[in-house]
């Protein structure tokens, strides 16, 4: 875990700022990004370029706020629909903006957290959570301070590791 870790809770405005940072264009290192999957759309103009840079800097974040996700709060389900990304762990939408959810979605696949969603055999919208991301919480729940010096201290693993 990175030292200078100071935990940002699941907000729109904090997602705009790190999007907004690791925009970039073809002329420079990128991961070309597309929140859905061909299966879900034809024409493919969906494609963002993240720059790799800043994806690792940020890398601890996108984490933790997808750990605050409802869904990743169900260990056993591999799988979390487009719409439970609107739901925290407190039962209750943090966003109703799908712009955000978008951004953060391709954040999360950028990181790793998430992959592409796509198209499940009974119609619905579908991604894969990545099962190392640890399930978060609320920087204003009043659990917060022990469960991060008992628990996300000690089980997070982060993916990128400065100097690589």
């Amino acid at each position: 875990m990175s030292y200078e870790f100071d935990p940002e809770n699941l907000d729109e405005s904090f997602i705009d700022e790190i999007y907004e940072e690791a925009l970039t264009d073809e002329k420079h290192p990128h991961l070309p990004i597309e929140v859905l999957g061909p299966s879900l759309v034809k024409n493919r103009s969906g494609l963002v370029r993240l720059s790799p840079k800043t994806i690792i800097e940020y890398s601890e974040y996108i984490d933790f706020m997808f750990g605050q996700i409802k869904s990743f709060h169900d260990r056993e389900n591999p799988f979390m629909t487009f719409n439970n990304g609107f739901i925290s762990y407190l039962n209750c939408y943090w966003t109703k903006d799908v712009d955000t959810i978008l951004k953060l979605y391709a954040l999360g696949i950028a990181n790793n957290s998430i992959f592409p969603f796509g198209m499940s055999r009974n119609g619905v919208i579908i991604t894969r959570k990545e099962s190392s991301v640890i399930p978060t919480f609320n920087t204003e729940d009043p659990k917060f301070p022990e469960w991060f010096e008992n628990v996300y201290k000690k089980q997070y693993k982060p993916k990128f590791r400065p100097g690589r």
